[in-house]
C-alpha cells in the first residue's frame, strides 16, 4: 500500500475579531473624476497701454512741439478705443485708457502753451525784450552798479 500523505489544510481562517478590538477603519470613498481646469479668458487691452505709454511720453516732448502735438494726438485717439474695448467687449484697464487720453489731452496743451509763449517772445512789439537785452548788456559792462 502506498501511503499517501496526510491532506493540507485549506487556507487558515483568519481569527475572528476580539469583542473588545476596535473595528477596522471604514474605506475611503473613491475620488471623483479629475474636471480639466477651466482655461482662463486672456482678454487684453493693447489700446489703452499704449494710450498711457504715448500719452506720458507727450507730456515729456510737449517742449519739442511737434512730437508733443504728434504722440498727444495718438494718446487720445488709443485712448478713446481702449475705452470703447472695455465698454463694449469688457476688456480690462478702462482707467489706463482714461490715464492715457487725459495724458494725451495734457501734452497737447503743454504743447500749444510752449508755441504761444514761443509766438508773443517773437513778437516783441512792445519791446520787452530790447529791454531784457539792453539790461543785461548794461549789467554786463558795469558790474559794480547797484542797479545790476
Amino acid at each position: 500500500m502506498d501511503e499517501q500523505p496526510p491532506p493540507r489544510d485549506p487556507e487558515p481562517s483568519p481569527a475572528p475579531p476580539a469583542a473588545d478590538a476596535p473595528p477596522p477603519p471604514p474605506v475611503p470613498p473613491a475620488a471623483p473624476p479629475a474636471v480639466p481646469a477651466a482655461q482662463p479668458t486672456t482678454t487684453s487691452n493693447g489700446m489703452a497701454v499704449a494710450a498711457l505709454v504715448l500719452g506720458i511720453v507727450a507730456i515729456v516732448m510737449s517742449w519739442t512741439v511737434w512730437l508733443g502735438v504728434l504722440l498727444g494726438v495718438l494718446a487720445v485717439i488709443f485712448g478713446i478705443l481702449g475705452i470703447a474695448k472695455a465698454n463694449n467687449d469688457g476688456a480690462p484697464n478702462k482707467g489706463m485708457a482714461v490715464a492715457g487720453l487725459v495724458t494725451g489731452i495734457v501734452g497737447i496743451v503743454f504743447s500749444v502753451l510752449i508755441v504761444l509763449v514761443f509766438v508773443r517772445l517773437a513778437d516783441d512789439s512792445d519791446g520787452i525784450l530790447d529791454d531784457i537785452g539792453s539790461r543785461v548788456e548794461f549789467c554786463l559792462d558795469n558790474p559794480n552798479d547797484p542797479d545790476c
